[in-house]
């Protein structure tokens, strides 16, 4: 399993918030999840990086939400979901990583509040992949 040159790069080309560079989501959401991808093997099934992204950028948008009980919230109910799915007896290793994937999103560019609208993992071929994320400001001004 290999990033694509593309998302590599990702790290080094970014948006500016206030005049601050700060790196592609992708490439934050590809960090984020990676202990969980590490877990998936060598060549891992699209379906299961799939699972993995997609439950990593929902995690990172509960992470940006500003109401600490809303965010608690979404939190759980997000935890409740991915331990459900998880193989039988897996359900304690799983729930540990899952909020070892929180605790680095919410640790992870507090400030920033972008939010992710759509995330696709494109399977180039060879083993290696892509990570496309779209993203919207999120947060509220004062």
């Amino acid at each position: 399993m290999k990033l694509s040159k593309r998302n590599r790069d990702r790290a080094q080309v970014g948006a500016t918030a206030g005049g601050i560079a700060r790196s592609k989501l992708s490439a934050t959401i590809i960090a984020i999840a990676r202990p969980w991808i590490e877990r998936l093997g060598a060549h891992p099934p699209m379906p299961a990086m799939e699972f993995a992204y997609q439950t990593c950028g929902a995690v990172w948008n509960a992470s940006r939400l500003e109401d600490a009980i809303a965010r608690e919230e979404v939190v759980r109910q997000l935890r409740e979901g991915v331990v459900s799915a998880a193989p039988k007896g897996a359900e304690t290793e799983v729930r540990q990583l899952f909020d070892m994937l929180y605790e680095h999103a919410l640790a992870t560019s507090p400030d920033d509040r972008r939010m992710v609208v759509n995330l696709a993992v494109v399977n180039l071929g060879g083993g290696s992949f892509r990570v496309d994320v779209a993203s919207v400001a999120g947060g509220t001004e004062a």
